[in-house]
């Protein structure tokens, strides 16, 4: 007798009933471990035991969604990682398989490249990284994000920059990724004029104008000056030095490191100075010509525009003339011949200096009633002195005279004990 049960098999019925089971007993992953590149997939295959099983249907799980997912089979890389793929039976979920999956990277790229702050451009396989022009580039540490697996040589690492230096980031799949570092100088933008001096004096900026103004009776020949230039660019055009024709306005271009210029326009005139302006500027005259007592005389506020006033050891009358200078103990080598102009003075004090000469233009000092030259280096002086007949008082001592001039020696005469030279016999 022959019996058909549940469809499936042929059973003698002379035997024991036996009916086969068709249920899921087991479930197994072809192989237990798994690598995949991020954004690649793989195919996972599964046995289902027994063969017969009729339900081999099987519902898949990953632990780590973020680092693969897994659908009908197929594992996808999101992000490098370990995941733990589950195949788990539809008809029984207590019977489980699963396998590892390791997830791994395909990139190799640098991200950033810094160092001392400054971020690198990174185009392409290239990177380029500006410094300031002074900094030494042989031993520099840069700091580098990078997605690969490993990079060579490590951020952190001095390296030495004066030529490219290459980088070779490895991703985990082992591709490389070369990159070649270029430092380069920071090119400064500065393109200024500082200090512009005609003859030695110092000329007005404003902004891109710059002028001087000579006395008219200056003499000076306006098409044949050659200005003395500071500058904070990398050239100026015209040099400074070079002789110039001023009589019109003339340009001069600074040109940066970075190539940006600025061209300034440079006047000169020639105008009648006020009495009180001519002053100042023989003032100006003796600071330009002692710049080794400069430092104290900026102190008292000379060389400044402010008023005349407000400079220490200078007095001035109602009409702004200077009528007393009062220059003892400076150090002063040099006492130009402009201190003829002040006009107005009647008390110039310039013992305890080194100076070693007086010019003739002392003899223009017609209001001058006390002048004090002791303590100098002084071995000869100007017969003009003679000339200032209204001096009360004329100190020379302690000075290595040689001579004096008769006319000096007559108009001392008439002071007495204020008229002091250490060997009288000069004047014999």
């Amino acid at each position: 007798m022959i019996l058909f049960v549940s469809g499936l098999s042929l059973l003698n019925c002379d035997k024991q009933l036996e009916v086969l089971s068709t249920s899921v007993d087991g479930i197994e992953i072809v192989t237990d471990s798994y690598i995949v590149e991020v954004n690649d997939s793989i195919q996972l295959k599964t046995v289902i035991l027994p063969e017969s099983a009729a339900n081999k249907k099987v519902v898949w799980e990953s632990d780590a969604p973020a680092v693969a997912t897994i659908r009908e089979g197929w594992v996808k890389g999101k992000a490098s990682g370990k995941v733990n793929i589950k195949a788990i039976s539809e008809e029984n979920s207590q019977i489980i398989a699963s396998a590892t999956v390791d997830v791994i990277g395909v990139t190799n790229a640098i991200t950033s490249f810094t160092i001392n702050g400054a971020i690198g451009v990174i185009d392409n396989d290239s990177i380029r990284v500006t410094l300031p022009g002074d900094m030494e580039f042989n031993k520099l540490a840069p700091v580098i994000s990078h997605n690969g697996n490993t990079i060579s040589p490590e951020s952190g690492v001095e390296r030495d920059f004066t030529d490219p230096v290459e980088y070779i980031v490895t991703a985990e799949n082992g591709e490389t990724r070369t990159y070649t570092v270029t430092i380069e100088k920071e090119l400064k933008s500065s393109n200024s004029i500082t200090s512009f001096k005609v003859n030695g004096n110092a000329a007005m900026i404003e902004g891109d104008a710059i002028s001087f103004t000579f006395p008219a009776d200056s003499n000076v020949d306006l098409t044949k000056l050659k200005p003395e230039i500071v500058h904070t660019g990398e050239k100026i055009t015209p040099d400074s030095g070079v002789e110039q024709d001023f009589t019109d306005p003339v340009e001069y271009m600074v040109t940066a490191e970075n190539g940006e210029t600025r061209t300034y326009t440079v006047t000169i005139d020639e105008v009648e100075l006020t009495a009180a302006e001519s002053d100042r500027a023989a003032l100006m005259a003796i600071y330009d010509a002692n710049p080794d007592s400069q430092t104290i005389l900026t102190d008292w506020g000379w060389g400044s525009e402010k008023p005349l006033n407000e400079w220490s050891r200078v007095f001035i009358n109602a009409e702004g003339r200077v009528t007393e200078l009062g220059l003892t103990g400076l150090d002063l080598k040099v006492l130009p011949s402009k201190i003829g102009d002040l006009s107005a003075l009647e008390n110039l004090e310039l013992g305890y200096n080194q100076l070693a000469n007086i010019p003739l233009s002392i003899g223009n000092l017609t209001s001058l009633k006390f002048l004090y030259l002791s303590d100098n280096q002084l071995t000869e002086i100007p017969d003009a002195i003679g000339d200032l007949t209204g001096l009360k008082s004329l100190l020379l001592h302690n000075n290595p005279l040689t001579s004096i001039p008769s006319s000096v020696c007559e108009l001392g005469s008439s002071m007495g004990s204020n008229f002091a030279i250490d060997d009288p016999s000069l004047c014999e």
